[in-house]
């Protein structure tokens, strides 16, 4: 049933009926069992022993291209990780959130069945789209930010109460109309027109509290 290494009666091998135990130092380090599923497990004994596998050309001196800690399961690997097209990394005991390169059909990466939070500042280097549906509701809880034009290509609503200020620090264009729905306050200079064949049209009462300057006016 046992074969020992000779002078260290604690380091031996096992056999069991469909199953051979290996043991080092009276450590179970590995057990090959054949049954109903048939498996290889290490550590079987939960003890404190790291899992290496190691590479042929190692990185930085340290040739372990993945080791599975004992002492708290945290799997590392010197090399990163492959994952094929349309396969998914899977969380949860019940597979409540997965993240997939879907490179047969949208050809995006895809994160599914759990909300993500970008604890840290987030970069996209390309055209991002937020929602993808009319009846979406994009929310910004802090500032939003453009270092070069954004285009709505529909209504845009600003503000969602009437106690709600909405302040532009720096130059605000619109290449059609802009329509607000109650009283505007400028508490600075406004500049109607940027050319001295534009028209500037007021369909109701304009009023001042304070003097009206035109330079030019018909």
């Amino acid at each position: 049933e046992y074969i020992y290494h000779s002078g260290d009666a604690d380091s031996y091998i096992r056999f069991i009926g469909d199953r051979v135990d290996h043991y080092a130092g009276g450590v179970e380090m590995m057990r090959f069992v054949e049954s109903t599923t048939d498996y290889v497990s290490f550590n079987h004994g939960e003890a404190d022993v790291d899992f290496h596998v190691f590479s042929a050309t190692g990185l930085a001196g340290n040739s372990r291209a993945i080791s599975i800690s004992g002492s708290d399961g945290i799997i590392r690997s010197e090399y990163g990780l492959w994952l094929a097209d349309d396969k998914k990394i899977t969380f949860g005991y019940n597979d409540d959130a997965t993240i997939e390169y879907d490179e047969d059909g949208t050809n995006e990466l895809r994160f599914a069945g759990a909300a993500a939070t970008f604890e840290q500042a987030v970069t996209f280097d390309g055209n991002v789209t937020l929602g993808d549906a009319a009846t979406d509701v994009i929310t910004t809880t802090g500032q939003l930010t453009a270092s070069a034009r954004s285009i709505f290509l529909d209504n845009v609503t600003l503000g969602n109460a009437a106690t709600d200020v909405v302040s532009v620090v720096a130059e605000l264009t619109a290449s059609a109309r802009a329509k607000f729905a109650e009283d505007v306050q400028f508490d600075a200079n406004v500049t109607f027109g940027d050319a001295a064949t534009d028209v500037a049209t007021v369909r109701s009462q304009l009023t001042a509290s304070g003097p009206a300057l035109f330079s030019n006016a018909t």
